[in-house]
């Protein structure tokens, strides 16, 4: 293998190009790569540069609710997760590369109450709520497939970081949460990279 040392490439004309059609340029585990420009991959295929991460978690049962206890939602399942990030034993998506990522769980009940007082669904970052959607409400409520939705951004740095989904509702009796059905109208926790 030929090695070439230098301080400074620099092109003789407006570019430069690397190697020709077919070829591979590897940098090696442990070695950085800091660009401080744009690379462009239009014509050919760049990886390990940030690539997008998507994720759709989702429930494989109904999951129940006591009144006015805050529990984490068991999306227990991916429908797909481009980074495989999503740890399906702990319910918590934990991504390996920083950056903002938009985080949204969208809810389904399944069953009729009697009476609904509040339902509140949060994202938690490391354990702590950040953002909450409150769902007030002093009324029966007998309608069943009602949604309960939240979404924000969330700054996740890359290794330690992970987001989940709480609930807790205040309906007299216990609440069920619809895993899915023939409509796909079940609860679902979406995330994707924004950066």
């Amino acid at each position: 293998m030929s090695e070439v040392k230098t301080e400074k490439l620099s092109p003789r004309v407006a570019s430069l190009q690397f190697g020709d059609s077919g070829d591979t340029f590897t940098v090696p585990s442990g070695a950085t790569l800091n660009v401080a420009g744009t690379i462009d991959a239009s014509s050919g295929t760049a990886t390990g540069f940030g690539s997008s991460a998507v994720c759709t978690a989702y429930m494989t049962a109904n999951q129940s609710f006591t009144k006015n206890v805050l529990a984490k939602v068991d999306f227990d399942a991916t429908s797909f997760d481009t980074r495989s990030w999503y740890d399906t034993t702990n319910k918590r998506y934990t991504p390996q590369e920083a950056g903002y990522y938009w985080c949204q769980a969208y809810l389904v009940k399944y069953s009729m109450e009697t009476q609904v007082n509040n339902a509140y669904v949060s994202i938690y970052k490391n354990g702590s709520n950040v953002q909450t959607n409150l769902v007030y409400g002093d009324w029966p409520w007998y309608t069943t497939q009602m949604p309960f939705e939240v979404s924000m951004p969330v700054y996740l740095n890359g290794s330690t970081d992970y987001v989940e989904v709480h609930f807790e509702w205040g309906a007299n009796g216990t609440l069920g949460i619809y895993s899915g059905g023939s409509y796909g109208q079940g609860s679902k926790f979406h995330i994707f990279k924004m950066d």
